[in-house]
């Protein structure tokens, strides 16, 4: 174990790959529209170029997952998304609605906590607007979705220290440990977290369109409001999780990235190896490039000329074998921003918009998006355009985003050694002191110790001895020498092969850390744990062992301090490990209905309902009790009025048309209608029907007391809803108020609602009783003859009681419905009418 606190080494190692941004604030509020034509985008993506940037930037760590994520990815995949032809409703702002535990993070200046919490600690509703764009940033500020959508208040990355918030962040810091980890951006590694990502997009897309086509069979569901809720953010999430994946594909396409570099995805468990693979990522900075430290060009990335070398200096790659060298560019020059890049950008610099490295790689990442968006239930229609871009390799224009094409560039000899240029004084260094390799050594190892000191920062926390860090000093230099005399070398000889970018045996390590292929396998064989497993079933949120923090936890879970556990009649808060994955299915909850049908057994929905009747004034416990309880209601008094087998029928749960029935509940509501579905849940979570067990759906509900009433407000109506299962179960309503100084009449009317859908009912199928007296027993019974007066909305005859109450009389009556089989919804309601009595 370690607590990287801050890599001074790695303050040499920028956000590498096209240039993440965050931002934390914007004049004139959010941004709406489509986010590739936005001025305030085009602005951020120059933001770092201007040092001081537009806009308030955000730091790493927990703030980042704060502030909107716009930089050069956020801009490629915009236009990706555009080109691919998305309709304007997923290229727009979305929302993430969380439910979170409500705690504040008082060290970030009180921002409350994004992390969505567990059953029974789900109490404040946290709004993460996003364009799906912006998903692309993302692998530079966390290490998975799921670590996103933990706002970065978590460490699911074996072998770090994640025992307090500094180590949090420190998680999710490139001056950290991110930084340090990032070999996944990198080929052969990219290819590999991307088709990671874009299956679990495909699958999720077309788990969408299955359950799509099971509730096109329902009409009583599929367009309903919780339908179409979980059709459209299942969809967003399929694309959250392509736009994520469309990172690492555009990382492919910067040409600072086009070379296997040296590095670990998972720290080592042993001190030592884990510094000698943090130079071996400072050197990894060296060859991308270090200008956000320098102040001077990244030779690796710049698309530019370059004077002081003797051939042409200009980056080139290759495409596999193809014999075509292609003059390349990468992060921080996409677009011609400041005069630090007069003339420099990707986009202009060979004189065409659609420069061949542009316009391949906006053409594979539209495939990519195009191949989700039609995977899925297409809820803005399935009439994509063709994609129409002007790509430049007409012999091998890909059809598919995992297409070789989209993969395969690499970096010329001379362009691997072109990138050594680092350079502080252009005019004092000529190439014949550069190309010195043991100048070179001194050089990076001066750059190095600078960095150190003009950053000031703290230093990497193990327990390698003295002795030892001087020895991986030494290598560091004497891996410098060899590696400079390697690139002179193979630019004199291979000038426009690839072997060094790809695989050259003299460059299989360095500092004995391997290159990036060596973890393919793994990444590809599901073995990186803080990875979403590919299955979604193995995204289980149910709680494991019980822990203190995240170093508690292995497998890529993490220590929730939100779950809790029924104890006494209240909840008692017991941390427990959680898969990190969990996170995606909070956040993305209606979209993985499917998987919450099943969740969110009896268990769960209890605590739910705990959490709010301890505070159904909250309004977000309750309303996420409901969100819970909803898909889950039936429209029946119990299983004997729904069939187990098909056709299913408007009875029928939202769970039970998706095919996934764990928890039913029987839940009558009146003729199907939605709105009535979710007042229904409401009401359960908010305890109206009693303290019966939640799945047993409603039963006799508590009495009902009712306030004063007085002459000045002679048209108070009370009016309540309840249900009646069949005749065995009556329902009592009491009604009770203090004196009144006027005499005036009672009305009791009811009515019935619903019925086995084979016929109407009438007023026929109930009976009425009234008792007068606080006891409303048989001695307290009053003769009624209730009166039919009229047909009310179709639904059923309504019958009135009439009841006169003399001046100043206290009286207290209860009504008792006893409802017929299958007969489940009334309505009892009390009106006041003032009269000379």
């Amino acid at each position: 174990m370690r607590a990287l606190v801050i890599g001074a080494l790695l303050a040499a190692a920028p956000a590498w790959a096209w240039q993440g941004m965050c931002r934390s604030s914007f004049p004139g509020g959010s941004i709406g529209g489509d986010l590739a034509t936005s001025q305030i985008l085009a602005e951020s993506v120059c933001a770092m170029d201007q040092r001081e940037g537009v806009y308030t930037s955000c730091f790493a760590g927990r703030v980042a997952a704060r502030g909107k994520q716009l930089g050069e990815h956020a801009q490629i995949a915009a236009e990706a998304m555009a080109i691919a032809g998305l309709p304007p409703t997923l290229t727009g702002p979305v929302e993430v609605n969380v439910y979170t535990d409500g705690t504040l993070l008082p060290d970030l200046q009180n921002f409350p906590s994004l992390a969505p919490a567990a059953p029974g600690s789900m109490k404040k509703l946290e709004l993460r607007e996003k364009h799906l764009a912006e998903f692309a940033e993302l692998p530079d500020v966390s290490h998975s979705l799921a670590d996103f959508m933990l706002a970065n208040e978590h460490c699911a990355v074996p072998n770090i220290q994640a025992d307090t918030l500094k180590r949090i962040d420190s998680c999710h810091e490139f001056a950290g440990h991110m930084g340090a980890l990032n070999a996944s951006h990198w080929p052969p590694l990219a290819r590999a977290y991307y088709d990671h990502y874009h299956q679990l997009a495909m699958t999720t897309a077309q788990d969408c369109a299955r359950h799509d086509a099971k509730l096109l069979e329902d009409p009583f569901h599929s367009r309903s409001l919780l339908g179409n809720a979980f059709l459209e953010e299942c969809e967003r999430e399929a694309l959250a999780l392509e736009a994520f994946a469309s990172h690492f594909l555009q990382d492919a396409w910067s040409s600072g990235h086009m070379w296997h570099r040296w590095g670990y995805l998972v720290p080592p468990s042993r001190d030592y190896d884990y510094l000698a693979g943090f130079h071996a990522t400072l050197m990894t900075g060296v060859i991308h490039g270090t200008r956000a430290i320098t102040g001077t060009h990244d030779r690796a990335c710049m698309p530019g000329p370059f004077q002081p070398l003797s051939f042409e200096p200009i980056i080139k790659y290759r495409h596999g074998v193809s014999a075509q060298e292609l003059a390349g560019g990468g992060d921080l020059y996409l677009e011609q921003c400041t005069s630090r890049v007069p003339g420099w950008s990707v986009r202009t610099m060979h004189g065409a918009q659609n420069e061949p490295q542009i316009a391949g790689m906006l053409h594979c990442a539209a495939l990519g998006f195009r191949e989700v968006y039609l995977a899925g239930p297409n809820t803005a229609g399935r009439n994509l355009p063709e994609i129409d871009t002007d790509y430049p390799f007409p012999m091998r224009k890909p059809t598919s985003s995992s297409d070789e094409p989209c993969w395969d560039m690499r970096l010329t000899n001379s362009s691997m050694y072109l990138s050594l240029g680092i350079h502080h004084d252009l005019a004092e260094l000529t190439p014949e002191r550069m190309l010195h390799p043991v100048n070179f050594s001194r050089f990076v190892t001066d750059l190095l110790a600078g960095a150190i000191e003009n950053k000031a920062r703290a230093s990497l926390e193990t327990n390698v001895t003295p002795l030892e860090k001087q020895i991986l000093a030494a290598q560091f230099r004497t891996e410098a020498v060899r590696l400079a005399w390697l690139f002179i070398m193979e630019a004199r000889d291979n000038p426009t092969s690839t072997s060094l970018a790809t695989d050259h045996p003299d460059m299989a390590s360095y500092m004995d850390v391997p290159r990036s292929a060596h973890w393919e396998a793994d990444v590809r064989a599901g073995l990186i744990p803080f990875l979403e497993p590919k299955n979604h079933r193995d995204w289980n949120a149910e709680p494991g062992a019980v822990c203190q923090n995240d170093m508690d936890c292995s497998n890529g879970a993490f220590c929730d301090k939100t779950v809790v556990i029924a104890l006494d009649g209240g909840l008692r808060s017991q941390p427990s490990c959680v898969p990190a994955a969990a996170a995606i299915q909070r956040a993305f909850r209606f979209g993985e209905l499917p998987h919450w049908c099943k969740e969110d057994d009896a268990k769960n929905l209890e605590l739910a309902r705990a959490a709010c009747m301890a505070s159904p004034t909250s309004g977000d416990a309750c309303s996420a009790c409901a969100d819970m309880l909803e898909p889950h209601l039936r429209d029946a008094c119990g299983p004997e009025e729904v069939s187990a087998t098909q056709p299913l029928s408007s009875e029928h749960s939202l769970c039970d048309w998706l095919g996934v029935t764990n928890t039913p509940v029987y839940a009558p509501f009146a003729d199907g209608d939605g709105t009535a579905r979710s007042g229904t849940a409401l009401d359960m979570c908010m305890g109206k029907y009693g303290p019966t067990p939640i799945t047993l759906g409603l039963r006799q509900p508590n009495s009902t007391l009712l306030p004063p009433i007085s002459a000045e407000d002679p048209d108070s109506h009370f009016a309540t809803t309840t249900t009646v299962c069949g005749r065995p179960q009556a329902l009592w309503k009491r009604f009770r108020h203090q004196p009144s100084p006027s005499g005036h009449t009672h009305m009791y009317a009811v009515r019935v609602y619903g019925a086995d859908r084979n016929r109407n009912p009438t007023a026929d199928d109930i009976t009425l009783e009234m008792f007068r007296g606080p006891g409303c027993t048989e001695q307290d019974r009053v003769p009624v003859v209730p009166q039919r007066l009229s047909s009310d909305g179709g639904a059923a005859d309504t019958l009135y009681i009439f009841e006169n109450v003399p001046a100043n009389s206290s009286p207290e009556v209860c009504i008792k419905v006893n409802g017929a089989p299958n007969r489940y919804w009334t309505e009892v309601k009390l009106a006041h009418q003032f009269s000379n009595l």
